[in-house]
């Protein structure tokens, strides 16, 4: 679960269709869920990520890639993301994602470190 969780998470970022992005924003978060950003009901999130998809993915400049080991433990996950640059496949920014979920696998807490 916890590798499929972390594939679409990673995966929402980098969706072109607006339609898709807003389904697995409602799936992958908890309604009432909060990503320690100002936005933090589904539609805020929605926005979030479209609008990092819109500005650095939608030219295809660049992706998102889950990289290195995730770590699960009861309700948690840690792993790491790195976004790549299309042309030279160089991580331009990695973050560091911890996530809380609820009893039904979605994120109830979504924290994000810069660690570039």
């Amino acid at each position: 679960m916890t590798e499929q969780l972390i594939e679409r998470y990673v995966r929402v970022w980098n969706l072109p269709s607006d339609d898709e992005r807003r389904a697995e924003v409602e799936r992958i978060w908890a309604p009432g869920a909060v990503q320690y950003t100002p936005e933090n009901r589904h539609d805020d999130l929605y926005r979030r990520v479209t609008d990092a998809y819109r500005e650095l993915v939608a030219d295809g400049k660049y992706r998102f890639v889950p990289t290195g080991t995730a770590h699960a433990h009861h309700d948690s996950v840690l792993f790491t993301v790195d976004m790549l640059a299309t042309d030279t496949g160089e991580s331009t920014w990695r973050g560091e994602i911890f996530l809380l979920l609820d009893a039904d696998g979605r994120v109830r807490l979504d924290y994000q470190y810069n660690l570039t």
